[in-house]
């Protein structure tokens, strides 16, 4: 299932001592209870949008 649990992209935030899971490609993380359509298992993903956005803004 493509779901946040098991998400490349998710990431942990750190806030008062407390871990809050949190998604960089979307505003709310809907995969915690269905399927999301941004869901990965690229784990270079990040520097790939990185490369990317570069290219695109070079031209």
């Amino acid at each position: 299932m493509r779901r946040c649990s098991t998400c490349a992209r998710r990431k942990v935030r750190r806030k008062d001592g407390r871990a809050y899971d949190y998604c960089p490609a979307l505003t709310a993380m809907i995969g915690k209870t269905r399927d999301c359509f941004a869901w990965t298992d690229d784990l270079l993903w990040e520097r790939k949008y990185r490369k990317a956005k570069r290219a695109y803004a070079e031209r």
